[in-house]
């Protein structure tokens, strides 16, 4: 019943389209099978043998105690080390889409949160953005450069 030349129409047409491009209800499926996990981790990822063993701990736990939530792993190491080969690696062992976010230089919140919905460009947040390319609920994340984010980036307000 809103008239279709006044601003606000516009801006709720645009937010209830994105709310619409998210995945809803929709799953990749999580394959816990570890022969099939342990024999990726072998081929992408070229000696960390401690970190590939805790990787499959992981799964194992995973698939034993029946839940299909996610975990969260962090690593850390140097440049080069081999962390994002890892991350990709997990993603194909698991048979779930991967999404890369470098947070390097990022010193706004809105990266992060998106704009408030006033604005009349606003944006969604990177999580949702890249849910929605993802085209499913539980992309495997993978957070870079977060040690590089800005100090007043989480000011929130």
């Amino acid at each position: 019943q809103m008239e279709k030349h006044s601003g606000e129409y516009g801006k709720l047409i645009g937010y209830f389209e994105e709310v619409f491009k998210l995945p809803w209800g929709k799953y990749s499926n999580n394959n816990w099978d570890l022969e099939f996990a342990q024999r990726v981790l072998n081929e992408k990822v070229f000696g960390l043998e401690e970190v590939k063993k805790r990787i499959l701990e992981t799964i194992i736990v995973k698939k034993l105690g029946g839940h299909n939530k996610g975990f969260i792993l962090m690593l850390y190491g140097a440049p080069g080390t081999g962390k994002t080969s890892i991350a990709k690696a997990i993603a194909e062992s698991l048979d779930r889409p991967m999404k890369f976010i470098s947070f390097a230089g990022v010193s706004d919140s809105t990266f992060i949160k998106g704009h408030k919905r006033t604005y009349v460009d606003s944006l969604p947040g990177v999580f949702i953005k890249e849910l929605m390319k993802s085209k499913v609920m539980n992309p495997i994340f993978v957070i870079d450069e977060i040690d590089k984010v800005s100090r007043n980036t989480f000011n929130f307000h």
